[in-house]
């Protein structure tokens, strides 16, 4: 019925998105939040995308609207003052689904995310890539340059996606968003057993989401046995027997783990490190990109090597590394493969 006939076709009317802007309004959200929510929405003056949001959000002390300033200062001023208000990398979070003509890098709006699916909702509170550690991060004169420091990863060998779900599918190309889940599955069933484990719990971003309000972490142990039925052909326990017809049960068996996958990967490709790390990355990451855990980020980033710096692709999630595993310090106090990351 509609209008859910409309939105399966034809992707989320505004409306959608307005309602979950309205759903966020008190004056404790962040002006990012905000500003991802109503990404969808267009604005006369790009401006606005921020300006008309300030009442929404909890205060930010030293910005203020200024029609003087040209659109690329207003964003580079907002960001730069959010980092250093809060310490922290966590406004440089999301998944950039279309193309921005924008520099820095690390200051691009995220203009028309394509559904809400795009972000990574309620699942902030169980990851500290850079266990709490405050961001470090210095800003060249200009506002073109964002110094930290962090850890690297590693570059990214296999790329599969972007992953964008079936039913929205309206923008076309049916086939060639299948091949990226054919792909991955290929992918699964040839990863070899000493990456099983790893595997099936990276995408679902090791958590159990089912029900959204009450997240579990980390994922529960039957989800297991449900991937090996929806991605290796298993066969059913012998005790699972729903009162169904018999091509319906497989679905209502691995529903629950397919939902959370849904979630974790709508938007998204899957990828691995050379040294094998598996993760989910933004949607226009690519093989050769590096991935990277920075100083004050909870989320890990995909960044796009340029000369001597690198550009934001987007926010990360690399399993075994989001609890703060790779912050170690040697007896001086000093993180151990520590460098300087300079984004443009």
């Amino acid at each position: 019925m509609e209008p859910f006939r409309t939105m399966e076709s034809r992707g989320p009317i505004p409306a959608f998105h307005m309602y979950s802007a309205l759903a966020l309004e008190d004056k404790n959200s962040d002006i990012v939040d905000l500003m991802r929510t109503t990404s969808f929405l267009d604005s006369t003056d790009p401006r606005d995308k921020i300006y008309a949001l300030l009442g929404l959000a909890k205060e930010i002390p030293g910005f203020s609207p200024d029609y003087a300033k040209p659109t690329q200062q207003t964003y580079q001023e907002l960001i730069s003052t959010l980092i250093t208000r809060d310490q922290s990398l966590a406004c440089l979070r999301g998944n950039r689904t279309m193309k921005v003509d924008f520099s820095p890098s690390w200051a691009a709006p995220q203009c028309k995310t394509m559904d809400l699916a795009a972000s990574w909702r309620n699942s902030e509170k169980f990851y500290r890539a850079s266990a709490s550690q405050g961001s470090d991060a210095q800003f060249d004169e200009g506002l073109k340059l964002l110094c930290c420091s962090g850890i690297m990863i590693g570059s990214l060998e296999t790329v599969v996606g972007p992953l964008e779900p079936v039913p929205s599918m309206h923008s076309g190309r049916t086939s060639e968003k299948l091949t990226a889940y054919n792909n991955l599955w290929e992918y699964a069933r040839t990863a070899g057993q000493a990456h099983r484990d790893i595997l099936w719990r990276t995408l679902v971003m090791d958590l159990d989401i089912f029900d959204f309000e009450n997240p579990i972490f980390p994922a529960p142990l039957e989800f297991e046995k449900q991937y090996s039925v929806l991605v290796e052909g298993n066969q059913l326990p012998g005790d699972f027997k729903p009162q169904l017809p018999e091509e319906m049960r497989p679905l209502k068996f691995f529903e629950r783990y397919c939902r959370c996958f849904d979630e974790c990967t709508a938007f998204r490709c899957f990828f691995v490190t050379e040294s094998m790390h598996m993760g989910l990355g933004p949607y226009f990451t690519k093989a050769g990109d590096v991935v990277a855990v920075l100083t004050g980020g909870d989320f890990c980033f995909v960044l796009r090597p340029k000369g001597d710096y690198f550009e934001v692709v987007g926010e990360a999630y690399v399993h075994g590394v989001m609890r703060g595993e790779l912050m170690k310090r040697d007896e001086n106090g000093n993180l151990i493969n520590e460098r300087e990351f300079i984004l443009c």
